[in-house]
């Protein structure tokens, strides 16, 4: 992936995450104009070769978070640049979701799977498209055998 892309990541994690927690506007609003900036300027912008893009995505909800970072719980599981392989589904999910155990707000992002399933270049067809919905499925089914019942989980696909 390439900075733009993963700005545009970012940006949509951003989004999705400013609904889903229902954090400061304000805030929200400057993480913004942050990565709005960033996208117009690709030389300014985040150096993306010095860090994976899930220590990326951390950094943007540590921004939302700030105070209630002890109560909130984060993890993401990129899955860019990688098969889609069914069978590491469950152990990637359990590892994630085991990260954020204990929560009483915990966010799971899953990046990637779609590109996973149908790589760039390919048609996402009709089995494709089953085959992601399958998976979506079954990720959310394994994060609610996993998470305790006192536990609000956010599950964003991007």
């Amino acid at each position: 992936m390439n900075a733009s892309q993963d700005l545009e990541k970012l940006s949509t994690i951003h989004s999705l995450f400013t609904a889903a927690s229902g954090g400061d506007n304000y805030n929200a609003e400057q993480i913004s104009a942050a990565l709005r900036y960033a996208q117009d300027r690709p030389g300014l912008g985040l150096k993306r070769e010095e860090r994976p893009f899930d220590v990326e995505v951390r950094k943007l909800i540590d921004l939302h978070l700030e105070s209630q970072s002890q109560h909130h719980g984060v993890a993401v599981w990129d899955m860019r640049d990688r098969p889609y392989d069914p069978l590491w589904i469950r152990y990637h999910i359990v590892s994630q979701l085991k990260q954020i155990a204990g929560y009483l707000d915990a966010t799971l992002i899953v990046v990637g799977l779609k590109e996973a399933i149908c790589p760039q270049g390919r048609y996402f067809t009709k089995s494709k498209k089953e085959r992601y919905q399958q998976a979506v499925s079954y990720v959310e089914e394994l994060a609610l055998c996993y998470k305790t019942h006192s536990t609000k989980l956010n599950i964003l696909f991007v």
